[in-house]
């Protein structure tokens, strides 16, 4: 059985933080061993999250989130639906191959322009990595 100090809906971030709702944002357990142990495989994502995260309520994303960390290592959402686990991870059928690949290569320049305007963006450079381990 599981005991918490927290009723109702607050002892989800306290399960996922160790930490009380008021006590504010913290990083969650999957964010530290992501952060402790890093990971095995570059090409996945190194801490996932199944089904929806708890309401605003509940403390939200700070239940999967990584605070202080970075956003390196906070979770990845991805649904529990088998044919599509991650929806916005692959391109519409009517994308063609190579408008896809014009369309990243525009992103990447983009994101390099972005990089350099604000070097200490640590979200920024999070979000791009991904990007770039994507596709």
């Amino acid at each position: 059985s599981m005991w918490t100090t927290d009723n109702d809906h607050a002892a989800q971030l306290q399960f996922h933080t160790g930490r009380h709702i008021f006590d504010g944002f913290y990083p969650s357990v999957g964010s530290w061993v992501h952060y402790g142990l890093g990971t095995l495989n570059r090409n996945l994502p190194r801490f996932i999250v199944l089904g929806p995260p708890p309401g605003d309520c509940c403390g939200g994303v700070g239940a999967h989130g990584a605070d202080y960390l970075g956003p390196e290592h906070a979770g990845v959402k991805m649904r529990i639906d088998p044919r599509n686990p991650l929806p916005f991870g692959s391109p519409g059928s009517s994308v063609f191959r190579e408008e896809r690949a014009d369309q990243m290569g525009l992103l990447k320049q983009l994101n390099h322009l972005a990089a350099i305007e604000y070097p200490g963006d640590k979200a920024m450079r999070a979000r791009i990595k991904s990007y770039e381990l994507a596709y």
